[in-house]
């Protein structure tokens, strides 16, 4: 066997001390998240949402419904073997290193890795890292703790660069190692990032298709594109599960579920163009220093000069008529270009060698990143003196002591406090959370007037099993009682006498064919959710029980026991968000069908006699998806042993690994 030369170890060791020195600017950066345990701080806004999240990191990893916020949504989780290997890397990293971060560290590899892959000086190489890993935008998205994006966003260089590779080795390890960067990055799905890289992909696919027809080599061109093919096939099939759930949820819930503003991701390419652009610049103006009948050195004087001019100009707007827009960062980043535009002119000039030139470059560009990144990092607070899930509040310990089953309903600005759904079930919340059906409801019925001039439906309030009514102010209507005042929020609890239980039968059914009919007839004063079911299909044979009684054995977040007896066949109406395919009913074992109630509940027939009714809120689909999970990744994993063989083999006899040789 035939051992690596020496020449080929002192490559290595030179890579390596770049890497080191990307390493130790990263830690140097970032050393207050990293060292000093500190973390992004929370406004108003980002507290609700990060208190949601915690509260669905403390259920049960098989519940698939919660039942607090928003009366009812489904968490489809991101499981598998991937999510296994992230849990990995956590360990494997200091404690208290910022998951987050670890990814733009990853990222600043993988733009060194492109750099020395199309022989870019190695300094080059490193700086275009630095800029990445230390970017102040990506900053941004760590200050918002947007962990699926900076993820994504660590590992898109990789892509990119494996692509190539692919496209010039045609290599069995590139291609494996492909699938498991697009399922690393992608696993928490991000349906916009997603859709960037297949644009991404498609426009370097087609570019690929053009050269290959103008140099017709087309055998090279097959093979790379099979190739790229299995890698996207294998990283779909692998997070299939979430993503199935995520395109289904796309069709049940308001907004959208884009993840990111279409400016962000476009902007997070910008970020890698202007990185790649920067070190094209300065690697081609370093190269052509003895090529004086190239116009490169008069454009790049140009350039430097409108720079200048423009810096001055903005100093000028920013001091004697105060533009806002003008900020510091853009001069920030123009002195930086300028700057590296004369040290050019000067190396050019044989003014100051290339080590000088190096450390130069290295200190202008560091110094630049810091200054730039200084003022966000400063928004870090300790980890200790951040809010955590709120304690529970006066108010939270009276519903507590009340063991019926209920809802709440906080009136006024308090509607969209998610702190309200960390301990009790209720009505309100994040709007681009809210299923489609019931946000309908919300919008076009809850606060509809009834009665007293109150803006209230209580069809809606009592159809929800909202016990409660919370309002700083007083409320007169009939249905209401004082219940509690809470000192510490100033806020008055109200009973509603009036509320619904979690389930109930009805004496008659009506079948409406259209969402504008049903919504209609939930703002008619003359219904009652009490006694009528609207419903969305036929159902002959629903008689009026004189004798008949509910018994809920027992509940939890997206499970009823429930055990009823009836003298008829009767329909029961079950207080839980309507979410069409995953509810299921199992009366005696046998599963029966469960239809869409008052636009936004759901109901299920009772024959006569004593029945155990399970409802629960199930994902069928998941075995299978799992299954392809798992295979997806073995398959992933095969291709990368495989290729790691085939590379050391040939490497070891000094040859280039290809799929086909050329």
């Amino acid at each position: 066997m035939k051992y690596r030369t020496i020449s080929r170890n002192k490559l290595i060791s030179d890579h390596l001390i770049y890497a080191v020195l990307l390493i130790i600017f990263f830690l140097g950066f970032y050393f207050k998240p990293i060292f000093l345990n500190h973390q992004p701080d929370l406004d108003h806004n980002t507290l609700n949402r990060e208190t949601f999240k915690l509260q669905l990191e403390q259920l049960d990893p098989e519940v698939s419904w919660i039942s607090n916020t928003l009366s009812g949504i489904p968490v489809f989780r991101n499981i598998g073997i991937e999510a296994k290997l992230t849990s990995i890397i956590k360990k494997i990293l200091p404690e208290n290193f910022p998951f987050m971060i670890f990814y733009l560290l990853l990222g600043g590899f993988g733009v060194y890795t492109i750099f020395v892959f199309y022989s870019f000086h190695r300094v080059i190489a490193l700086i275009s890292a630095s800029f990445f890993s230390l970017s102040f935008y990506f900053i941004g998205f760590f200050l918002l703790r947007r962990a699926d994006i900076l993820k994504f966003t660590g590992l898109l260089p990789w892509i990119i660069f494996l692509i190539l590779y692919l496209k010039n080795r045609r290599s069995l390890l590139a291609s494996g190692l492909l699938s498991l960067s697009l399922i690393l990055a992608i696993k928490d799905p991000v349906p916009g990032l997603i859709a960037s890289i297949l644009i991404l992909t498609l426009l370097f696919w087609i570019i690929n298709l053009i050269q290959s027809l103008v140099s017709r080599k087309f055998k090279s061109f097959l093979v790379f594109s099979i190739l790229l093919l299995i890698s996207y096939i294998i990283a779909f099939l692998a997070i299939a599960y979430p993503g199935f759930f995520l395109i289904k949820l796309q069709n049940h819930i308001s907004g959208n579920l884009t993840g990111i503003p279409l400016v962000s991701i476009l902007m997070i390419y910008c970020n890698l163009l202007f990185i790649f652009f920067w070190g094209v610049l300065v690697q081609f103006g370093t190269d052509n220093i003895n090529d004086e009948d190239s116009g490169f050195y008069y454009y790049l004087r140009s350039v430097i000069t409108g720079l200048v001019i423009l810096l001055i100009l903005l100093v000028i707007m920013r001091l004697y008529f105060d533009l806002l827009f003008i900020t510091g960062l853009i001069l920030i980043i123009l002195t930086g270009l300028i700057i590296t535009g004369l040290l050019i002119l000067l190396y050019k000039n044989n003014k100051i060698n290339r080590t000088l030139f190096s450390l130069l470059l290295i200190i202008v560009s560091l110094v630049s990143l810091f200054i730039c990144g200084s003022r966000d990092l400063g928004l870090l607070k300790s980890k200790a003196e951040l809010p955590k899930l709120p304690e529970r509040s006066i108010s939270d310990t009276f519903f507590e002591d009340d063991k019926e089953i209920f809802r709440i309903y906080p009136l006024g600005t308090e509607f969209k406090n998610n702190s309200w759904g960390t301990y009790n079930q209720t009505i309100g919340g994040h709007y681009n959370y809210r299923l489609f059906r019931y946000n309908k409801v919300l919008e076009r019925c809850l606060n509809t007037e009834l009665q007293n001039r109150v803006p209230i439906n209580w069809n809606i309030i009592n159809m929800l099993n909202v016990k409660y009514l919370i309002y700083k102010d007083k409320i007169s209507v009939n249905n209401l009682e004082y219940s509690f005042y809470d000192l510490d929020k100033k806020n008055i609890i109200y009973k509603n006498i009036r509320y619904l239980p979690r389930v109930w039968f009805v004496d008659e059914i009506e079948f409406l064919g259209s969402e504008s009919e049903i919504l209609k007839r939930l703002n008619s004063g003359d219904f009652d959710p009490s006694s009528t079911a609207i419903i969305e299909s036929e159902l002959p044979g629903i008689g009026r029980s004189l004798n008949s009684g509910i018994k809920i054995d027992s509940i939890s977040s997206g499970l009823l026991k429930i055990t009823t007896k009836t003298d008829t066949t009767l329909f029961l109406v079950i207080s839980e968000i309507y979410f069409p395919g995953n509810w299921k009913a199992y009366l005696n074992g046998s599963e029966i069908p469960v239809h869409a109630v008052n636009y936004t509940l759901c109901g299920v027939v009772i024959p006569a006699g004593e029945h155990k009714l399970i409802f629960r809120f199930e994902l069928d689909e998941l075995p299978i998806l799992m299954k392809l999970n798992l295979f997806a990744v073995i398959i992933t994993f095969i291709m990368i042993f495989f290729g790691i063989y085939h590379y050391v083999r040939k490497n070891y006899k000094g040859e280039i690994v290809y799929v086909i040789k050329r």
